[in-house]
């Protein structure tokens, strides 16, 4: 039970960091598509938006690790 409650605490904490890392970019690269003028006016938060995304995935065995 007590192991079953910390796999269930961890599949929680990753899925969250992974929605939080992933949403921004996935919504400023619909909006570069769609051209309209934010994302080509703010192409440092696109530059941000993708690292905050590409290291989450480096960092994500990581955290698996540090939670189970």
């Amino acid at each position: 039970l007590k192991a079953d409650r910390r796999f269930a605490l961890a599949t929680i904490f990753l899925v969250s960091e992974y929605i939080l890392s992933w949403t921004p970019y996935a919504i400023l690269a619909l909006f570069y598509l769609s051209n309209l003028e934010i994302a080509h006016q703010h192409s440092i938060l696109m530059t941000i938006f993708a690292y905050t995304a590409k290291i989450s995935m480096i960092l994500n065995p990581f955290m698996y690790v540090a939670t189970v």
